[in-house]
């Protein structure tokens, strides 16, 4: 199976305007833009906080792709021109993939 989409890895640096005000830009991470990846269907998680069987399209995603050492939770994916912020990486040692689950984030 090949992935057919496209993430990118970006992190967060943070700096200073020349007026003084904080400020917050993303920067692809070298080696890891472009990253072949495949969505998967998300495992259904009893106690998720969800009331009275409300869904929340596209709030929540699985990612599988290749692991790669430089890969880390404090980076935030881009995907389908939405980012998405990483809760876990969770590593297959048999096959070196992982499964990244993300959540939607507003920047």
């Amino acid at each position: 199976m090949v992935p057919r989409e496209r993430i990118t890895f970006e992190k967060e640096t943070k700096g200073k305007n020349p007026n003084g005000s904080p400020r917050k830009s993303y920067d692809p991470i070298p080696g890891l833009s472009n990253v072949p990846a495949e969505r998967r269907k998300a495992q259904l998680n009893i106690g998720d906080g969800l009331n009275a069987k409300e869904e929340f399209i596209d709030m929540k995603i699985v990612l599988w792709c290749r692991f790669h050492q430089k890969m880390m939770e404090a980076f935030r994916i881009a995907y389908n021109n939405q980012f998405y912020r990483i809760i876990d990486i969770n590593r297959k040692y048999q096959d070196n993939s992982c499964l990244i689950t993300c959540i939607k984030s507003d920047t």
